[in-house]
């Protein structure tokens, strides 16, 4: 059964592969730009010097979140390439290397925020709030990345197996 499945994938128009992958990934997509949507106007409800900091920090999740599944994908890829060889060992062997590129993305990620954000925030504004509000937001995402990071990349990296 799964042997018909794998030769049907290869044999399908790409077309119809497409609408069979495409619409998990608009869906995830949409849920992501919902969330940012429902974070901004909670937080503009409540301060505007926190909905500007969340405006300026949104690319640095953006491009955390990046990295993470970039990470999660490459990986995956990379172990489907060696479980369709066969060779479950050397799958085994990349598939360890997860958890530690996660936490080594997050590190990296920590050290840049910290060195760089209080520069990046004053060349994105003026006021002394927002560039407080920007770096206790953008350290706490920052912080909190790892564990996106590393679900993310579990995520990504877990589906050559089906798990």
């Amino acid at each position: 059964m799964t042997t018909d499945k794998t030769q049907a994938w290869g044999s399908e128009k790409i077309s119809k592969i497409l609408l069979k992958l495409a619409p998990p990934v608009m869906l995830a997509q949409l849920i992501q730009a919902l969330y940012n949507i429902v974070d901004s106007l909670f937080v503009g409800k409540y301060s505007e010097s926190g909905l500007t900091a969340l405006s300026i920090v949104y690319p640095l999740q953006l491009l955390m979140i990046a990295f993470a599944v970039g990470t999660g994908v490459g990986i995956n890829t990379i172990v489907a390439a060696r479980l369709g060889k066969g060779d479950k060992k050397e799958a085994d062997g990349y598939a360890g290397m997860a958890a530690p590129l996660a936490i080594l993305l997050w590190i990296l990620f920590a050290l840049i925020f910290c060195l760089t954000l209080p520069f990046f925030a004053r060349i994105s504004t003026q006021s002394e709030q927002v560039i407080d509000d920007v770096v206790v937001t953008a350290g706490s995402s920052a912080c909190s990345a790892s564990d996106c990071s590393s679900k993310a990349a579990g995520r990504k990296f877990c589906r050559p197996t089906g798990t």
